[in-house]
């Protein structure tokens, strides 16, 4: 089992996208746990970064998508909560 850190920038020097493979299975993460992963300028090519790096292996049949603390995603980054 194999992990890359995908797309640097995120709070604190944490990469913005985590990648790890589980035999066959790529399992991809957003990594932004503090905005509720909200989807900023980087994320996009972060994320279509790891999609490339799983479709390139033969070995990886599966890729799952997850969202990382309590929220997968939040549209944009826009606030949250009340306003």
């Amino acid at each position: 089992m194999g992990q890359a850190m995908i797309g640097g920038g995120g709070t604190a020097g944490r990469p913005k996208v985590l990648y790890e493979e589980d035999g066959r299975i790529g399992r991809i993460t957003l990594n932004r746990p503090e905005v509720m992963n909200a989807i900023d300028d980087d994320l996009p090519g972060a994320l279509s970064a790891a999609v490339a790096r799983a479709d390139a292996d033969p070995g990886v049949h599966v890729m799952v998508l997850a969202g990382n603390g309590p929220a997968f995603d939040w549209t944009g980054n826009q606030p949250f909560g009340p306003t």
